[in-house]
């Protein structure tokens, strides 16, 4: 094909008279330099660099040589250069263009690479080189090729599967939260649509490298502009635009596999698949180091070799790492959150062991592994053996909290390798005010919290009040909640949206910390006690009287109801996510967010998020929505059916982020025997909780006998198996250590305060302290699931007995537990669990999910039904399990 009018334009009118191999060496020539690229993969490689700057000297600052006749002398250097470059070079050569041409002599960078990439220009590739934003070069055998949802099918890339080059080198995974990560990532139409499509994913996606198959009608600059920003959305090293139909993206992408495969360099592999008058590569080389076949096997190590079939060998050997180390994190020793204590100014740091002085700069020095002695005292940890260079770590982010002393996190992040110890962080600060300093330390991964930890100090006035070291009050960093078993496993795990972090100052005063990507913010909660009082009497109110709300979901009542709590909730939606849109990107993911992780790190910190209603707050009187039941039942709203205007003319059961939002909640209890280290937990390949087999239930003795038996009957019915109904704590324990009951349901009395607190079945009295694991977990190897209902267990006013009950039984290995945050009376609780078991079991009939799913479906349908004590219901534990049903 010809070139374009517009392409024979790029030097002037001269150009015009040129036949097309001697125009494409004098561009060519116009802009080259020499350029070595040192490549960890290839060692030296020699190129050629075409630059605007170089284009400018050549063509006299813009002016272009004078008639035909300068232009060909000028395309008379270009086969010398190219060939003294490729002179003794095993690979083949490539031209990086460098950077976006500017001012009005510059040409269109890319109709230059258009150009460029003629076979006239005898070279085999040519490529925009760019240095991406925040590249996550995690590339693996076999290769991932997604794409954007609806793509798949237009594209064809399931026939992948079936072709030569690829079979057995490519996955065709669809794209989810749950598989958000690919090594390419297929985009049909043009660059704009595709950023907006990527926009508008309900989770982010990361990408090695991106192609669309659009038009390549841009110039380079409006180019750039939207690469840039997919770049950043999906962390990629590099964008491919494809210019061709899409039914040939499979025999496409199949030469590209096949290339690849051979150890090709990734920029080449593009350019002999590739279509080169239809194509523009836009490259980091980054990515050519991570794509190549032996850069990835120097990450799953030595003794493998680069041949034809590496590729498979290097997919199966990855495969088979991937389940060791899952296999392996089950007995990994955990690895805790530590630091050093600094005072001084910058490069001037010394080791601090006796307390912060108001006004001074301090560091702590932050990282994660192996437990170690006396991390503040003189002993230094060292990185021996430590030799990642960079290679197979996460990028976890660190936040230092201490809403006493000043109003924002202070943030950073470590570099986490699958084992051993991490990078340091480095968070400088410097106290504002003289007392008792509590910096909560939170670290956090993909929207969820990693583990908590407290810095404990004192802060004087001046340098003389502080005390000897050693003392006491000396500073120290505290284990708290560690909510991961493994960190060797972590990027394995779903992506969250957001992270709230809730807990109290060293004053008493409830606050929260939020976290999303890098974004981060403090909120205090102090202001919101009387609507939190108001909502849990609302609560209350229904569980204390349920007949009045059962008459249907449209009915006045449930009216009332749900628009009182919604203009509450409303309150607590303008507080903590509105008022900070403005200073920090962690608010705007929290009002668009689907997935959310709530750690709560004081029992007194338990706050009903799940009653935060982020729709404009009904006016009084307003009646449900009359789509509620039909919403509820599809899991969302219709687009026209959404309350714009405040006062909303109605109020919407999915406005509430417990209807809405999949949530998962992690306690701490401070006062508990060690901190709430979490040992069972879903990894990949051990992430099912089999919810069919034996099962055990226990009741207190003011639980009517009729009720406990109308429960045991749905137990039976709906769970299968055996149920085994006990009246002592001793028989409990049995039952669990003989017959390892999935599911564990329990209606006590709880009695008592602090560690003194008890719960009773039958009469029969434990103190909360006593219950360990061999009240749990029995022989099977996934551990139960937990609901815990009752008149004391169940009651936020009275948070001590709801928290501790709840903290004891994640603590002995209950995989999840599920409760209420309001008060059911005895008389209630077994006919509340009857309907969250028959619910639940209903729920997985339909679709055996994830049990964050899972829950939220149960909780639609049971509100839908007009049971609106299902709003009180919540679940502590991991919401990544997989239900197993039948």
């Amino acid at each position: 094909m010809p070139l374009e009018p517009a392409d024979r334009q790029l030097l002037g009118e001269g150009g015009l008279s040129l036949d097309e191999e001697t125009y494409v060496r004098a561009l060519a020539a116009a802009g080259a330099t020499a350029f070595t690229w040192r490549s960890r993969a290839w060692g030296r490689q020699a190129c050629l660099r075409w630059t605007a700057a170089a284009f400018r000297r050549h063509t006299r600052r813009g002016r272009y040589p004078a008639g035909v006749a300068a232009l060909r002398r000028l395309a008379r250097t270009w086969p010398p250069l190219a060939a003294h470059r490729r002179r003794g070079v095993a690979l083949e050569s490539r031209l990086l263009l460098r950077a976006p041409a500017t001012g009005s002599a510059d040409p269109d960078l890319a109709r230059v690479a258009r150009v460029l990439a003629r076979p006239a220009a005898g070279i085999s590739a040519v490529l925009v080189q760019l240095e991406a934003p925040a590249p996550d070069l995690k590339w693996q055998w076999p290769l991932r090729i997604a794409a954007l949802p609806g793509d798949a099918e237009d594209l064809q890339i399931a026939r992948l599967l079936d072709l030569s080059g690829a079979r057995g080198l490519v996955e065709v995974p669809a794209l989810t939260r749950e598989h958000a990560r690919c090594e390419i990532l297929l985009v049909a139409g043009s660059v704009r649509r595709a950023l907006w499509r990527v926009l508008s994913l309900p989770h982010p996606v990361r990408a090695g490298h991106l192609i669309v198959f659009g038009p390549l009608d841009l110039p380079w600059g409006a180019i750039r502009v939207l690469a840039d920003a997919l770049l950043a959305e999906t962390q990629a090293g590099g964008i491919s635009i494809v210019a061709r139909p899409t039914a040939t993206a499979p025999e496409l992408l199949d030469g590209l596999v096949g290339e690849l495969s051979r150890n090709t360099p990734y920029d080449l592999a593009l350019a002999r698949t590739m279509p080169c008058d239809a194509s523009l590569h836009a490259l980091d080389l980054r990515l050519v180091d991570a794509a190549a076949l032996t850069a990835v096997a120097a990450r799953l190590g030595r003794g493998l070799e680069v041949a034809p079939t590496g590729a498979a060998v290097l997919g199966e050997r990855a495969a088979a790492q991937r389940t060791a180390r899952r296999a392996a994190a089950a007995a990994e020793a955990p690895r805790l959150l530590q630091g050093r204590l600094f005072a001084g100014s910058q490069g001037a740091w010394r080791r601090e062991a006796r307390g912060m002085v108001v006004g001074r700069e301090h560091a702590l020095d932050v990282f994660i592994g192996p437990r170690e002695a006396d991390i503040l005292g003189e002993v230094a940890v060292s990185e021996a053996g430590l030799d990642w260079a960079g290679r197979d770590l996460i990028r976890l982010q660190v936040l230092l909290v201490e809403p006493g002393q000043w109003t924002d996190p202070i943030a950073g992040t470590l570099g986490l390798p699958r084992s051993g110890r991490s990078t340091t962080c480095r968070l400088v600060f410097a106290p504002t005010r003289a007392g008792r300093f509590r910096g909560r330390l939170i670290v956090y991964h993909r929207g969820r919290v990693l583990q908590t930890a407290t810095l404990d100090a004192r802060v004087v006035a001046g340098e003389a009040a502080l005390p000897a070291p050693g003392s006491r009050g000396a500073p120290r960093i505290v284990p708290e909640a560690s909510l991961r078993r493994s960190l060797a496993t972590v990027d394995d795990r779903r992506r969250f949206d957001a992270c709230l972090v809730t807990e109290q100052t060293p004053r008493g005063a409830p606050a929260l910390a939020a976290a999303a990507g890098q974004g981060a913010y403090l909120a205090s909660l102090a202001a919101l006690k009387p609507q939190l009082a108001e909502i849990n009497g609302l609560l209350n109110q229904v569980a204390l009287d349920a007949v009045p709300y059962q008459g249907g979901l449209l009915t006045p009542a449930n009216a009332t109801l749900l628009g009182d709590l919604a203009r509450r909730g409303n309150v607590l939606y303008r507080h903590l996510v509105l008022d900070h849109i403005d200073r920090s990107s962690a608010a705007r993911a929290l009002r668009t967010s689907e997935y959310l992780q709530i750690v709560s790190t004081d029992p007194d910190a338990l706050v009903p998020f799940e009653f935060v209603y982020e729709y404009p707050p009904p006016g009084p009187g307003a009646p449900v929505c009359p789509n509620a039941i039909e919403a509820l039942k599809a899991g969302r709203c219709p687009e026209s059916c959404v309350p714009r205007h405040s006062p909303a003319d109605r109020v919407c059961p999915l406005g509430f982020w417990g209807l809405s939002r999949v949530i998962e909640r992690h306690l701490h209890v401070p006062d508990l025997p060690h901190p709430a280290l979490v040992l069972a937990e879903p990894v990949a390949g051990r992430d099912e909780l089999p919810l069919t087999g034996s099962s055990l239930l226990a009741a207190s003795r003011q639980v009517p006998a009729a009720s406990r038996d109308e429960l045991l009957c749905a137990m039976r019915e709906v769970w299968g198996g055996r149920v085994a109904s006990v009246g002592t704590w001793a028989e409990w324990q049995q039952a669990v250590a003989s017959s390892s009951p999935a599911l564990l349901l329990a209606m006590p009395h709880a009695d008592g305060s602090g560690p003194d607190i008890s719960l009773e079945i039958d009469g029969d009295v434990l103190q909360s302290i006593y219950i360990d694991r061999s009240y749990v977990c029995g022989s099977a190897p996934a551990p139960p699931v937990v609901v815990l209902l009752g008149c004391d267990t169940v009651n936020v006013a009275d948070a001590d007995a709801y928290t501790r009950h709840i903290g004891i039984f994640r603590q002995a290995q209950a995989a999840l537990v599920l409760g209420t945050i309001a008060t059911v009376l005895a008389s209630d609780a077994a006919r509340v669990a009857t309907q969250l078991v028959r619910r639940l079991g209903e729920a997985l009939e339909r679709s055996p999910d994830r049990f964050g799913e899972v829950l939220r479906q149960v909780k639609r349908d049971a509100v839908a039904e007009s049971l609106m004590t299902a709003l009180c219901i919540v679940a502590f534990g991991d919401a990544d399990w997989r239900l197993r049903w039948r």
